[in-house]
């Protein structure tokens, strides 16, 4: 067939940006030579990729939607082959789009990413957060290589590795009854005023926690903001429940919290790394990957310690 990779570097822009003008800014060329671009690669192709919307852009066909993320990825072996031939001998480089989970990304993230940049400074990471259906999905198109994330829904399209075990834990006011036990017992916490983080697969977790034992919780308040729920249990609103600890018990409003394990038996969850499988794994993508089992294993070793 008669096309180039600046074909799909056109198709991959129009696509992720829904606009043939926007991607024309992007990569600092014409709209006309985007469009006529396109044209051509959709006339070589036999199949329309696009479906042009006067003054609203475009939005993909389905065979648009299914060569998207194998655009992706043969865009990204592209990268890999030139940083390889540009840098034999030398350390690894190029570009990695990478996820992680809303909750996830100021607490551990954003760590993992200034000790992976000082290791591999060739290397830039154009990361994004969100809730976990959204970097799923994100993950299935190809719009992001790796992901760090939870062990929520399906990940049956996933290559998964298990980076760390988080039990669940009680968010207390410090003047909470319960705010100095070394763990507390779900029943004892039913009957209060529960704080829930509202995403779909976040929120089913907690509650099964309640259904396994056979509780009914008392749901007051869902936030789909982890410091929110944070200030409102703070403030004495209510309990949270949250598996990912952050460093400071106070909240923004300067309240002070206490985060109380739950007594066992409660299900974990667990932090992962998920690619898709039919993705080729990179040199830059399996050296993120690397780095961030390490990274995990020395943050565990040191909660332990603490414990």
């Amino acid at each position: 067939m008669d096309f180039s990779f600046q074909n799909l570097k056109y198709f991959v822009a129009v696509a992720e940006e829904g606009s043939v003008t926007r991607a024309a800014r992007r990569l600092f060329i014409s709209q006309p030579s985007v469009s006529a671009a396109i044209s051509h690669f959709e006339s070589t192709l036999g199949q329309k990729l696009f479906v042009r919307r006067p003054s609203r852009g475009v939005i993909l066909t389905p065979a648009g939607e299914q060569l998207l993320p194998r655009a992706r990825a043969l865009l990204a072996q592209a990268d890999e082959l030139q940083a390889a031939a540009s840098h034999i001998g030398s350390q690894l480089s190029g570009t990695l789009r990478a996820a992680c989970f809303v909750n996830l990304a100021p607490i551990h993230f954003a760590a993992l990413l200034s000790s992976f940049g000082a290791k591999y400074p060739g290397i830039s990471v154009v990361f994004r957060d969100g809730h976990q259906e959204d970097i799923l999905d994100g993950v299935r198109r190809g719009l992001f290589e790796v992901a760090i994330t939870f062990d929520l829904g399906s990940l049956e399209d996933f290559e998964t590795t298990t980076l760390a075990e988080l039990p669940p834990n009680a968010v207390l006011p410090v003047t909470h009854r319960l705010a100095n036990r070394s763990s507390i017992d779900l029943e004892e916490l039913a009957p209060e005023p529960l704080i829930l983080m509202d995403f779909p697969l976040t929120r089913e977790y907690f509650l099964s926690l309640f259904r396994i034992r056979r509780l009914k919780p008392r749901l007051e308040h869902l936030t789909k903001s982890f410091e929110m729920l944070r200030a409102l249990a703070g403030n004495g609103l209510g309990y949270g429940m949250i598996n990912v600890i952050p460093a400071i018990t106070k909240t923004c409003d300067g309240k002070e919290t206490s985060v109380v394990p739950l007594r066992p038996p409660v299900a974990p969850l667990h932090i992962v790394a998920i690619r898709l499988r039919e993705m080729p794994l990179r040199a830059v993508s399996e050296a993120f990957l690397h780095h961030a089992g390490e990274f995990f294993a020395q943050r565990q070793s040191h909660d332990s310690l603490r414990k």
